[in-house]
């Protein structure tokens, strides 16, 4: 089914705007120049086996078109597919008092301009009972979220290879069982874990329609990662975080990226801004922690937390403990102790500082690297060390 949306304002007080059943695909499209509306009420009086919950509730969807579409979820759900859930293009503002965007098999963001506002979650997939679902993926667009509990969530794997996230308000930002990180923006800001990749036991049936039935049709090739995994997060699960490039900054009150599992850096610039609060950690994993080649520094409380990266890491770390000059606005800067070029540079967000930790291709184990502060911002990228800068200590990159 398609329907074509043209300068319309859809309101269904008693149930969805738009709702569609059966195992196809509805394509929802907005014309070029025109803003569109679609809300439901807050009471449905819909009733069947299978309840909506959603101001537009389809089996399988594609948003796309180069028009404005604003979704305002008065019941639950702003978008809610029992199938998959694909966005291509145009220009998507969801209003949620739960859930804002939810496909069951899967959420595939190719571009366009979304953003979403929820009470609960942002952005999910949920199908944790078929083998090749519950994913999330952005390739493209930019997608900004405010949401009350989870960002951008997927019950098995959460990918990003191109495009802008920014996660301006969450409490967890990305979760997944498997985190794969090749390109893009990321931005994230959150009260507790900023990236955490952990593994989840499925929701109760009735709970979120995960007891939908499997819609007829092909299912879309997952991006990557498998089912299966232990649920202990006091030991080293079926859980993995993998960042190979891209922008990715988290400012946080938890951990930084935390994963039950491994992490492995292969490529990127990654910035950690926190955590802020007692018992955390910039980077947390459970087990093997491998820097091969990112770009990555942090700074934050966690101290006495600290995961010592692999030994099979090819990049060298420092990790400096103090907890007086490291204040918001400085910048830290790093020199090779025996050229002088300035390796590192890194702006102090987070108040109450214990840990400064840095690792990129330029620090080489065993070599001494010294320590410096600036009182103000320096150039991104400079390799000379700013007027003023004052000395903190020389270390050896481990």
């Amino acid at each position: 089914m398609r329907l074509i949306l043209d300068n319309v304002s859809i309101t269904n007080s008693t149930g969805p705007a738009i709702t569609a059943s059966g195992g196809g695909t509805t394509i929802v499209y907005t014309m070029a120049g025109t803003t569109n509306t679609v809300s439901d009420g807050e009471q449905y009086t819909v009733t069947g086996k299978k309840k909506p919950d959603a101001a537009i509730y389809t089996t399988n969807l594609t948003l796309a078109g180069e028009g404005t579409l604003t979704v305002n979820g008065n019941h639950e759900e702003g978008v809610h597919s029992t199938g998959g859930l694909v966005i291509s293009n145009g220009t998507l503002n969801v209003n949620s008092v739960k859930t804002g965007i939810k496909g069951k098999n899967y959420v595939d963001i190719l571009g366009g301009e979304v953003s979403v506002n929820s009470q609960k979650d942002a952005i999910k997939a949920t199908n944790s009972k078929e083998e090749g679902y519950g994913w999330a993926r952005i390739t493209g667009g930019t997608v900004t979220v405010i949401a009350g509990d989870d960002g951008l969530k997927a019950i098995r794997t959460v990918e990003i290879a191109d495009g802008t996230l920014n996660i301006e308000k969450a409490r967890e930002g990305v979760e997944g069982q498997y985190i794969n990180i090749f390109g893009g923006a990321v931005s994230v800001n959150s009260i507790d874990d900023g990236i955490n990749a952990s593994l989840k036991d499925p929701l109760p049936d009735g709970q979120e329609a995960e007891d939908d039935p499997t819609p007829d049709g092909q299912p879309q090739q997952e991006p990557s990662g498998s089912v299966g995994g232990a649920r202990d997060t006091t030991e080293v699960i079926d859980a993995a975080i993998n960042i190979s490039g891209g922008q990715v900054t988290v400012n946080v009150e938890g951990d930084g990226i935390d994963s039950n599992g491994s992490q492995t850096y292969t490529g990127g610039t990654v910035t950690i801004n926190g955590p802020s609060t007692y018992l955390n950690n910039s980077v947390d994993a459970n087990g093997e922690l491998l820097l091969n080649g990112v770009n990555i520094a942090a700074a934050g409380s966690g101290a006495e937390m600290f995961k010592v990266p692999s030994e099979k890491s090819t990049n060298g770390y420092l990790r400096v403990v103090d907890l007086d000059v490291f204040t918001p606005g400085r910048t830290v800067q790093v020199t090779d102790t025996e050229t002088g070029a300035v390796v590192a540079n890194y702006t102090v967000v987070t108040t109450g500082v214990q840990l400064f930790f840095v690792s990129n291709p330029s620090l080489v184990k065993g070599n001494n690297y010294t320590v410096y502060t600036v009182s103000g911002p320096v150039q991104e990228g400079s390799t000379t060390l700013a007027p003023g800068a004052v000395e903190v200590g020389t270390y050896a990159a481990e």
